[in-house]
């Protein structure tokens, strides 16, 4: 999260005073709730493992394991869901972030080159088909569609190990219907790894750019004078420790 531990610029006029870009502020908070969503999930896992260790050792292993597979269906589909949810909110942020130091970069005249953000990965299109089909628009009936039905099968799956359900390893979009979209994600730990990549290729982007435009201040345009904020940033440095 380089770019959110920058200091905003300060706008002066003879009326007010303002800092922008006021987005900047929730890219750590969203960053860390994505965080406190895995780690819960983390949790959830190790309890149905210590669970299913405490159960009869003379049941069949795949009942016992099936009953911990559905213990943790719930959760997984909270944790998913939320995850997708913020994952989102932090995407948007970005592009905002990118959006502001365009029109910062025009309204200074400051020419400040800069890259493109980056284009959503297939996996990341994927998780947007999900957040549309079976969390935004959940059982939408004013389109129906093949792909609008199976967003309301919310089963979810696992493969083995040790003969046993892999706790670790469970997905969502096992089931579906003819004609759907494929929707299987891969385990919410290995998804993070990927959107992580993805988010920190957009938080280079806007860093790089946000520094570019800063090097061209203090400036004054029209009336208006335009600094960089002066002081720490306001998050503490281990704020920005992210897994």
């Amino acid at each position: 999260m380089a770019v959110a531990q920058r200091n905003p610029v300060r706008v002066w006029t003879t009326t007010g005073t303002w800092t922008i870009p006021t987005v900047q502020g929730s890219i750590p908070e969203l960053w860390r709730i994505l965080n406190r969503v895995l780690h819960g999930w983390r949790c959830e896992v190790i309890r149905a493992k210590e669970a299913l260790a405490s159960l009869d050792p003379g049941a069949p292993v795949d009942l016992q394991g099936f009953d911990r597979l559905m213990t943790l269906h719930w959760p997984f589909i909270q944790a998913l869901f939320t995850y997708i949810t913020f994952f989102f909110m932090l995407e948007t942020a970005y592009r905002q972030l990118y959006s502001h130091l365009n029109h910062l970069n025009r309204e200074i005249e400051a020419g400040a080159a800069h890259k493109k953000l980056p284009q959503r990965t297939p996996y990341i299109e994927l998780l947007w088909h999900i957040r549309n089909k079976s969390i935004a628009h959940f059982a939408s009936m004013e389109q129906p569609s093949p792909d609008s039905s199976a967003g309301t099968m919310l089963g979810v799956f696992a493969g083995t190990k040790q003969g046993r359900p892999d706790l670790d390893g469970i997905c969502f979009g096992g089931m579906s219907v003819a004609g759907a979209r494929p929707r299987e994600t891969v385990s919410l730990p290995d998804s993070h790894v990927l959107c992580l990549e993805y988010l920190k290729q957009m938080d280079l982007v806007c860093d790089e750019y946000f520094g570019a435009v800063l090097a061209n201040l203090p400036k004054t345009v029209s009336g208006k004078d335009y600094q960089p904020a002066a002081g720490p940033s306001m998050w503490p440095t281990s704020y920005f420790d992210i897994t």
